[in-house]
């Protein structure tokens, strides 16, 4: 069985990009354009790991990720990566410091986002 990626990111065509590059890759993807999606798919859908960007309306992805945490496992160490177009030292820090597996920089290489998956998820991811 695949397995499943959220994918939490406001931005129509980040979304579009990052659902064929994983699907492709054999992922099965979830998208969600907010915060509050996000969590109705976590609750019900539970995947295997979650990519959020930093920049959503109304919560931040800091802020997902602390909500995640919060959360009774095996949702509370849901592994998570950070894809944001904000590289700020700032921003990796709390993203490191609420325990997100990886801090990735938008536009990011299709080989990377892959291999970073692979390393996380112990797959061998398709390029």
């Amino acid at each position: 069985m695949a397995l499943t990626i959220l994918v939490v990111d406001d931005n129509v065509t980040m979304c579009g990009v990052l659902n064929a590059v994983l699907r492709r890759a054999g992922y099965q993807v979830l998208i969600a354009r907010d915060a509050q999606v996000a969590l109705e798919f976590l609750r019900d859908r539970q995947p295997d790991l979650l990519i959020t960007d930093l920049e959503l309306p109304v919560v931040s992805g800091l802020e997902l990720v602390r909500l995640v945490r919060q959360s009774p496992e095996p949702l509370g160490s849901l592994p998570t990566i950070v894809l944001t177009a904000w590289d700020r030292p700032e921003s990796q820090a709390a993203a490191e410091a609420l325990g997100c597996v990886a801090f990735l920089t938008k536009p990011v290489a299709n080989a990377v986002l892959l291999q970073t998956l692979s390393d996380v998820l112990g797959t061998a991811a398709q390029r």
